[in-house]
């Protein structure tokens, strides 16, 4: 009798707290360490130059627009303007994760892709389909003897063996001194940089996708690889989990993907629309065409660069800005 209560009280202890366990002893990792070159927005050897130009397209149809909303609206000549275009600022960009000008646009455009392939899974023969979050944990052995391929790997047997069937794997080759992924899906603008001196080496996969986890599929594997696996719980919002993963996931410098997928979400099971095109755009005011434009001359665009300091729509005299010939190409600002 006490023998089988001290091995039913040893398989609760386990099913408890081994899945959950973590070391105590941390690496931390200064911003002059070479770990640092891979996270994300952390390589400015790929930046471009034109990435982080200002593109501008607009509607100069000013008679349609009525007249200007602000007391300070001016022309280009230091009047009073009486009638305003439209302009739509944007910056241009790489789209790579890697590049310090353009990560973040980067890692929503690729959160945005993640959830709109991710949702296109449905369970058959259920009504719903929940979408989850996990980190899997490599043992510490196996952090020593195994390439990151080889990790990867077997990071996705892992996942299997402990339930999840399948859905996209991001890899962290470092972690934050106490973050709370509760707070990830309403904190936004996280990155890296608003950490300082905080990061620690400690390799992990985050895995957003479908499947169930149990504590004794857990435990199992756990004690079969020594690995770690934790379920963070149902996805409100995949995209915001998505980019806050991304905001300092792990970016291979030559080849490889910052993002992978596996089981029911492979690419060979899993065939996904692509993502729908944004419509085209049109004046907010009169419905016009928005077309590519530039300012006039050097001192329309100093008042453009001025008034401008983030993406956005914005009311200019009219004057100020010019149609840009379908034959010259994109005008790009200087900075």
């Amino acid at each position: 009798m006490a023998t089988s209560q001290k091995r039913e009280c040893r398989r609760s202890s386990i099913a408890v707290i081994l899945p959950f366990t973590r070391t105590t002893l941390r690496t931390f990792v200064p911003h002059s360490s070479y770990f640092h070159n891979f996270l994300s927005g952390n390589n400015p050897k790929i930046t471009k130059a034109t990435c982080g130009k200002w593109l501008y397209v607009g509607c100069l149809n000013s008679k349609k627009h009525g007249l200007a909303v602000a007391n300070n609206q001016v022309k280009l000549h230091g009047g009073k303007a009486h009638a305003q275009d439209i302009i739509e600022a944007t910056r241009m960009s790489c789209g790579r994760l890697g590049c310090p000008v353009c990560y973040e646009k980067a890692s929503a455009k690729q959160a945005i892709k993640i959830e709109h392939c991710l949702k296109q899974f449905k369970w058959k023969n259920r009504k719903v389909t929940k979408y989850y979050h996990w980190t899997v944990s490599p043992s510490e052995s196996d952090i020593s003897l195994l390439s990151l391929k080889q990790m990867k790997k077997k990071a996705i047997d892992v996942a299997r063996m402990s339930g999840i069937a399948g859905g996209c794997i991001i890899f962290h080759h470092l972690r934050r001194y106490n973050e709370n992924d509760l707070k990830q899906d309403i904190k936004a603008g996280a990155d890296w940089k608003t950490a300082p001196a905080s990061w620690y080496f400690s390799p992990h996969f985050h895995i957003i996708g479908v499947g169930f986890t149990s504590a004794k599929q857990v435990t199992e594997m756990h004690y079969k690889t020594g690995w770690i696996c934790k379920n963070l719980g149902e996805r409100k919002s995949v995209r915001a989990t998505a980019l806050y993963q991304l905001s300092h996931a792990f970016i291979p410098q030559n080849k490889g993907h910052a993002v992978s997928w596996f089981g029911v979400c492979s690419y060979n099971k899993l065939k996904c629309k692509p993502v729908p095109l944004p419509p085209p755009r049109v004046c907010p005011k009169c419905n016009g065409d928005m077309k590519k434009v530039r300012p006039v001359n050097e001192k329309a665009e100093f008042i453009v660069r001025t008034k401008i300091q983030k993406e956005g729509i914005y009311f200019f005299g009219h004057g100020i800005f010019e149609l840009i010939p379908e034959k010259a190409g994109a005008w790009l600002g200087s900075g």
